[in-house]
């Protein structure tokens, strides 16, 4: 507001304080970001005419800056985040809106992708409006009340309404990109199973599709070799409905899939063998990479030893769920309770462990746990050649003000945990010693956290939760709360998210975590044509693997490729660096495509400057007849 009063004696207590004579004065009404009224204003008018008053002029933030830093006054420097320490439990409450907002994400970055691969390569016109429609839904969707869940009930009926439309419009633009760039006809006996991978480097992951009932073979089109696969019921716990009668599930590792592009295998119907499962009564989880052991007792992980430097990560049971009391907050949703580790809950209860799958492309371990009212299904799934163990976790979560965190004690110890923020990471100390340090003993990321020294350590990746704590020798991830206010019955639904355990030797930066915890948000792609709409037999055209757009630099990663704003006839390809390793990077494309100047975050020409650690890049690329003329 303006009150003179109170505007004076702020400014008098900032010169006090800095030296600085100039004070900035923000005015605007309600915490929504809104800004100055027309009364406002023209009291502002009337003040500046008087001498009583002082003295008002409207500026910008950078003039302020700029003026403050002319002081003769020796500024001190604040080099660390703005922690807010406050509303710890925003990071968590309402886990369904993180989800819906990180699925948004991902699908639409896909949809983009692919949309603009498809206009390039097959004549497809790009859908600008509809994209442009969901990504402002989405956006929408977060808002300072709905992302960070602390809306009352009939917010969230109208925002899940929305999120629905913008998942609808993607995967609506991914369907019809994907099918434009599918291969058409018939590929040997088979139809074409193209495998797609909307990231920006070349990825071996083990691969999912549903497939019609009855004998199947995958064949590698490049070698024309049977590929080993597995075959089971389409099912999920608390699914509500007995597994899906009409169809199953086939998996299989594609191999050397590239970036920003597929490779193409065949599916052919015909009997051939299938890898059966190894059946053993001991939990014990094993791949080229790691070997896990799980407590028959407890369900949890006793054991999680790195093969290729026989190093032990854990230093007692892992993955332990941990419940705590979380009430006496007026801030409810807002809040976790200052004094949770205080008042930890019942321990979870062990109900069942059972083999899914024992075979060489899956390990797939179910545990079954019960935590007061509330059930847990957690399948460990190991993966052909996967460097990391996930953790797929279904919740029938019935708790009230409590707070459900997962707990992984290891066997380094580090003065300092990272974490993923947007397009960058920051350390945060696991000793700290001042007020505001002490104050970050819950704190975001993104998609990971990693506690390492420079030998070895454990990266934990997400695919929606944001709250962790750490110690020196403790990584902490928070997956529920339960509040009461605004939302009487927030959370209490089923969920279903997964994270993983990454060991590694080195750092994160030498392990290359951020590379993972994109992989594990955005899988390998397996698409089938609903119909090629050609005759029988027709053999199918188009290359067997091809890579549409790549970055040479193993530390950059694509964040957007879209036709541009202003010119739809260029394309935008902005990526940044994940490590804060300074360097320019080559980004390589077989779209006709010259990359051009650098441009802003508005696509606005800028001059290149020297490359900073963590920047955000973006280039015009312009097709080369275009650039030749």
């Amino acid at each position: 507001n303006y009150d003179p009063v109170q505007m004076a004696e702020y400014a008098a207590k900032w010169e006090q304080k800095t030296d600085i004579a100039h004070t900035c004065w923000l005015p605007g009404v309600g915490d929504h970001g809104g800004g100055p009224t027309r009364d406002m204003l023209l009291k502002a008018r009337r003040w500046r005419e008087s001498p009583f008053f002082p003295q008002v002029k409207f500026s910008t933030p950078k003039e302020f800056l700029h003026e403050a830093m002319g002081s003769p006054v020796d500024l001190p420097v604040w080099d660390d985040e703005l922690y807010l320490e406050l509303h710890r439990g925003c990071y968590t409450v309402h886990s369904d809106q993180k989800q819906k907002n990180r699925r948004g994400e991902d699908l639409l970055y896909q949809a983009e992708v692919w949309a603009t691969v498809a206009q390039l390569v097959s004549g497809q016109p790009y859908p600008q409006e509809t994209l442009e429609t969901a990504w402002k839904g989405l956006l929408f969707n977060q808002f300072h009340d709905i992302l960070p869940g602390t809306s009352i009930p009939q917010v969230f009926e109208d925002a899940n309404e929305e999120w629905a439309k913008v998942d609808a419009l993607g995967r609506s633009v991914l369907e019809q990109s994907l099918a434009a760039l599918s291969v058409q006809g018939t590929v040997g006996r088979g139809k074409p199973l193209q495998v797609f991978n909307a990231l920006s480097w070349s990825r071996t992951e083990v691969v999912t599709v549903a497939v019609p009932l009855g004998p199947w073979q995958i064949i590698d089109c490049e070698t024309n070799q049977l590929v080993d696969h597995v075959v089971y019921p389409a099912e999920a716990p608390f699914a509500g409905s007995p597994a899906d009668q009409e169809s199953q599930v086939l998996s299989f590792l594609a191999h050397d899939v590239p970036a920003v592009g597929y490779r193409l295998y065949a599916l052919v119907a015909g009997t051939t063998e299938v890898l059966a499962d190894v059946h053993t009564e001991k939990y014990i989880l094993e791949n080229a990479c790691l070997r896990v052991v799980v407590s028959p007792k407890t369900g949890e992980i006793i054991s999680c030893i790195h093969l290729a430097t026989g190093r032990e990560i854990l230093s007692s049971a892992a993955n332990q769920l941990q419940c705590f009391e979380d009430s006496g907050q007026y801030w409810d949703a807002w809040n976790i309770a200052p004094d949770y580790a205080d008042k930890p809950c019942a321990s979870a209860q062990l109900i069942s462990i059972e083999w899914i799958s024992r075979n060489p492309i899956c390990h797939r371990l179910r545990v079954t746990r019960q935590l007061n009212q509330s059930t847990l299904v957690q399948d460990y799934c190991l993966a052909a050649d996967a460097p990391c163990l996930n953790v797929e976790t279904w919740v029938d979560w019935q708790e009230t003000q409590v707070v459900l965190k997962v707990n992984f004690p290891i066997t380094i110890a580090s003065d300092q945990a990272t974490y993923e923020v947007p397009f960058g990471a920051i350390d945060r100390p696991t000793k700290p010693t001042t007020e505001h340090e002490k104050a970050k003993w819950e704190v975001p990321a993104l998609r990971w956290a990693d506690l390492s020294d420079e030998a070895f350590g454990l990266s934990i990746l997400t695919d929606c939760k944001h709250g962790f704590d750490a110690k020196p020798s403790q990584l902490r991830l928070t997956l529920l709360k339960a509040p009461l206010w605004p939302d009487p019955g927030c959370d209490r639904t089923h969920h279903h998210f997964t994270y993983a355990l990454y060991p590694h030797p080195g750092n994160w930066q030498t392990a290359h975590t951020p590379h993972h915890a994109q992989a594990l948000n955005i899988p390998l792609r397996a698409y089938t044509p609903m119909s090629s709409g050609m005759p029988a037999g027709q053999p199918a055209s188009g290359a067997i693997c091809r890579s549409f757009l790549s970055l040479d630099a193993e530390h950059l990663i694509l964040a957007a490729f879209k036709p541009s704003e202003a010119d739809p006839s260029c394309f935008i390809a902005r990526y940044y660096d994940a490590y804060g390793i300074p360097s320019e990077g080559t980004l390589t494309n077989s779209l006709g495509l010259t990359v051009g100047a650098a441009v802003n975050l508005l696509e606005e020409p800028i001059e290149s400057l020297p490359v900073r650690p963590y920047q955000i890049q973006t280039r015009c690329l312009v097709p080369e007849k275009l650039g030749e003329a």
